[in-house]
């Protein structure tokens, strides 16, 4: 085991969790979703750290792979490796392309649950105001009138 995988291995140690559930990642993330964590000077992707401590290098030219699509899984029993080809066709089968775009939880920019947004839904239903709810959930004015409205998270 090289330097880097025992100080990632000590890093992770605490927080290895159930091995069947998602392991979110709750440090730093990039814009695309992705944990990110730095060994001097340098930053990894928390699932390729999380690849290659639980199972050595990645070959070069690799992708690793994520079978429960989120970005902040690192979970090594969510992970294999695969082509760029073999990513494209999986993020094409599960109707994950730029095309369509990723929507509600599927979105790594997303900012409530579906369960959130079932609530927020029930309580503006329930009489409370713009105001109160923008105020209980950190939302923007425009914001709560598309999730309101059935125009974002149509659940």
């Amino acid at each position: 085991m090289s330097n880097i995988q025992k100080k990632i291995k000590k890093r992770l140690r605490g927080f290895f969790q159930d091995p069947n559930k998602c392991w979110l990642w709750d440090g730093s993330k990039a814009g695309n979703g992705y944990g990110v964590l730095s060994f001097y000077k340098r930053q990894y992707y928390s699932h390729r750290a999380s690849y290659r401590l639980f199972f050595g290098p990645i070959p070069n030219g690799m992708c690793v792979l994520h079978s429960c699509d989120n970005p902040a899984c690192w979970n090594p029993n969510h992970l294999s490796l695969g082509t760029q080809k073999e990513n494209v066709h999986d993020m094409i089968r599960k109707n994950r392309s730029k095309q369509g775009g990723a929507k509600g939880m599927r979105n790594s920019k997303c900012k409530f649950s579906d369960d959130t947004v079932k609530k927020i839904r029930i309580d503006f239903e329930n009489g409370l105001t713009s105001r109160d709810l923008r105020a209980a959930y950190g939302i923007s004015a425009a914001q709560l009138y598309r999730i309101t409205r059935y125009q974002a998270r149509i659940l």
